[in-house]
């Protein structure tokens, strides 16, 4: 067990921290520099050391960070910029490849979050009492402007709302 005292080593610090969840090189590096007053090439040590380790791996944090996401009913963009917040540069189509390599269908993810979206809308209590506030269109649109705030390309997000409130006329 560490305590307060050897927390102000910074290598004890990275373990301690570590030993609580998993953290990206960045964020390691951004940690190391706000607490500690060490030098870039202190800091490059102790990284290195970690990898030597398999302590950090941005590659296992992304993949595991993205199927989290995945299953929780994130799209690729919003994982892509979560991960972007945690200093680790990849793309939606990365996301995608994990995806499709863990054998998750963004389709029936974007499905199962539409119709989620759709069943709570007709739960909702406040608004219930307004004019067209359960038409087809409010419905297509609310689900539609959801799947799209979870990060799910524009394209997908249309064509999924579509069929899932049964909105016959094009919207754009």
């Amino acid at each position: 067990m560490v305590n307060r005292k050897s927390r102000n080593n910074p290598e004890n610090y990275v373990y301690h921290i570590l030993s609580k969840r998993d953290y990206s090189e960045g964020e390691i590096r951004h940690k190391l520099s706000g607490k500690f007053d060490i030098e870039k090439e202190r800091i490059d040590g102790i990284i290195s050391k970690l990898k030597n380790y398999d302590l950090i791996n941005d590659n296992r944090y992304k993949r595991l960070y993205s199927v989290t996401k995945l299953r929780q009913g994130y799209g690729p963009f919003y994982i892509s910029a979560k991960l972007a917040e945690k200093m680790i540069n990849t793309s939606p189509d990365e996301v995608e490849k994990i995806a499709l390599a863990e054998n998750l269908d963004l389709e029936d993810i974007a499905r199962k979050v539409c119709r989620n979206r759709a069943k709570n809308i007709f739960l909702k209590k406040t608004d219930r009492n307004k004019d067209n506030y359960h038409s087809v269109y409010n419905i297509y649109k609310k689900c539609f402007d959801f799947l799209c705030r979870r990060g799910f390309d524009i394209e997908l997000s249309r064509r999924i709302a579509k069929e899932e409130t049964e909105y016959e006329s094009d919207f754009s």
